[in-house]
């Protein structure tokens, strides 16, 4: 039934975001549902006065020097790798991976990676791909020794990983990169990172204060910034072929800056998911980024042009010896 529900209120959103007017209002009430979220878990972690051995949670998890010692003894680490997008994750991030470990990758059952732009209310997708996870790793040569992902509670279910870890043996490690709206996941605690908090043996996140949240929640957590990768983004000798480059989703206040910018002659290309171009390649990105005069950055989170969070871009542009304009994040 809940299923149902949020699959018509999806298609009828949809619909009504086609009209200007209730684009606005529609990106005013997303924002406040996002910011009131966020001030409830800030404060119901200021209020849980719990201390915390971020040693001692590694221990309670069997992660210890006999087990480093076990799995790096002479040999690579094995990683079975569960990601999102391709173009994110092959920008850099899997080849830097591949040289200190034996790398697999999950692909779902038609592509790179989990069910892309897979919803909440989606539940047939999370049982597929949470089975498939399990049938991957099953027939594997080798059991991995850490099962490394990027996902939430709506996506993979934790009673999967949890057999997955006993009849394996790995250790699981999830990445986040947005807990300041995926901490919970509209408003369902179980349907974010949060969700994963049973299951999960390390937390690496990119949010500062979600730290404390994980910790408090006895799960060992460890600030983990984005980065980049040189051999991917570096200086170039190219034509300036446009005054303004930007590459992200087209969502919030992107939209609007874009047809500002637009309307004001500016000549602007927009790569990326839902605008005219679609997405760019991985191997061109470097290239674009040279060719514009100006490389637009916005840090923004979902539709909220007051809550920031740090980007992939923001490394991977200056890297590139772009000129690059962004929000501030602290």
């Amino acid at each position: 039934m809940k299923s149902n529900y949020s699959k018509i209120l999806f298609l009828i959103r949809k619909v009504l975001k086609r009209n200007s007017l209730v684009y606005k209002i529609y990106g005013y009430i997303q924002c406040n549902k996002v910011l009131r979220q966020y001030k409830m878990i800030v404060n119901q972690y200021n209020k849980k006065k719990t201390t915390y051995d971020n040693i001692k949670l590694l221990k309670k998890n069997g992660i210890d020097r006999q087990w480093i010692s076990s799995v790096s003894n002479d040999r690579k680490v094995k990683i079975f790798w569960v990601g999102n997008g391709e173009h994110q994750d092959r920008s850099g991030f899997l080849q830097s991976l591949s040289k200190i470990a034996l790398v697999d990758v999950f692909c779902n059952e038609t592509e790179y990676g989990q069910f892309w732009n897979h919803r909440p209310y989606e539940l047939d997708k999370k049982i597929i791909q949470s089975s498939k996870l399990y049938k991957d790793i099953k027939n594997l040569k080798q059991n991995p020794d850490i099962l490394l992902m990027q996902t939430w509670g709506f996506r993979i279910d934790v009673n999967v990983i949890r057999r997955i870890k006993k009849d394996f043996g790995c250790k699981v490690i999830n990445i986040g990169m947005d807990e300041k709206h995926t901490y919970w996941v509209n408003g369902v605690p179980e349907d974010g990172t949060y969700g994963l908090k049973d299951v999960i043996d390390i937390m690496l996140t990119s949010i500062p204060v979600a730290i404390d949240w994980f910790r408090k929640e006895n799960v060992p957590c460890f600030f983990f910034p984005e980065a980049s990768d040189s051999n991917f983004f570096f200086p170039i000798d190219t034509d300036k072929k446009y005054d303004i480059g930007l590459v992200g989703e087209n969502y919030g206040i992107r939209t609007e800056i874009v047809e500002i910018l637009q309307k004001q002659g500016f000549n602007i290309k927009v790569y990326g998911d839902g605008w005219p171009s679609g997405r760019i390649s991985p191997n061109l990105i470097n290239e674009f980024y040279n060719q514009c005069k100006i490389v637009l950055g916005v840090g923004t989170i979902g539709y909220c042009n007051n809550l920031f969070s740090l980007k992939l871009r923001d490394f991977d542009v200056p890297m590139s010896g772009a000129f690059y304009l962004t929000t501030f994040c602290e």
